[in-house]
């Protein structure tokens, strides 16, 4: 898969996207699945650990909206885990990024993403 790139959408990085030899594009949710704390606010030392694996080569924003909700049915605890959500129970995805409310909290939040990563742009990416 040389040069192969995948986008893991808003569900967080699944055992099933490392088994490939991919790089990996991950989007960063409004409900923060794989990078969250128990509250569900973005987890530094998830997001750090996330970063450093070697297929993790940029985050991507998924895009707000309309938000939208799991039902608990289809939360299974390989879901829950993935996601980082209590298996069973409905989980809600916000339709904007809580922490994001200007053009200046958009820029923090980058730049908090690159304290935090050590993940820089690179032109190779594009």
């Amino acid at each position: 898969m040389e040069g192969c790139w995948i986008n893991t959408g808003e569900g967080g990085v699944s055992p099933h996207h490392l088994e490939t030899d991919a790089d990996l594009v991950v989007q960063i949710s409004t409900a923060k699945y794989g990078v969250r704390d128990a509250n569900g606010a973005l987890s530094d030392d998830k997001l750090a650990s996330l970063a450093a694996l070697p297929q993790v080569r940029m985050s991507q924003g998924a895009k707000p909206g309309k938000g939208g909700m799991l039902p608990g049915g289809k939360v299974t605890q390989e879901v829950a885990d993935i996601r980082g959500i209590a298996a069973g129970e409905d989980s809600i995805s916000p339709n904007c990024h809580p922490d994001i409310e200007s053009v200046s909290d958009l820029l923090d939040m980058l730049q908090h993403f690159r304290n935090v990563t050590g993940k820089r742009w690179d032109s190779r990416w594009c």
